[in-house]
């Protein structure tokens, strides 16, 4: 039996071995796992932003009812953007995390080929 095989309609060594071990069906999962990690940071992602816009929204809320009733602070209000900053915080270190581990697994695909 050679090494490599000479053709893709025949087999050698190491296509033997790869079938033994399921080489190819543990990239597969791999691959399936890397899509779907894409998917849910994009909508990760999305939501962050949306987030991110509706604080924005509702800071300038803010800023005309602090306007339109002559107060310079309301108070309600004020810690309600500051818990909304919080969760942004919270999912823009989600997403950052959901970053790396997409990275290294870009990086182990790459190494597997």
């Amino acid at each position: 039996m050679k090494p490599k095989a000479p053709n893709v309609h025949e087999d050698g060594l190491l296509e033997y071995l790869e079938d033994i071990i399921g080489y190819k069906e543990k990239q597969n999962q791999l691959k399936d796992k890397l899509s779907e990690r894409k998917k849910n940071m994009l909508k990760q992602n999305k939501i962050t932003k949306i987030l991110k816009i509706n604080m924005e929204n509702l800071l300038k809320i803010i800023r005309i009812a602090t306007i339109f009733r002559g107060e310079r602070t309301i108070r309600f209000d004020e810690q309600d953007l500051i818990d909304l900053k919080e969760e942004l915080s919270r999912l823009e270190r989600f997403l950052e995390i959901e970053e790396n581990e997409l990275k290294a697994i870009q990086e182990s695909l790459k190494d597997m080929r």
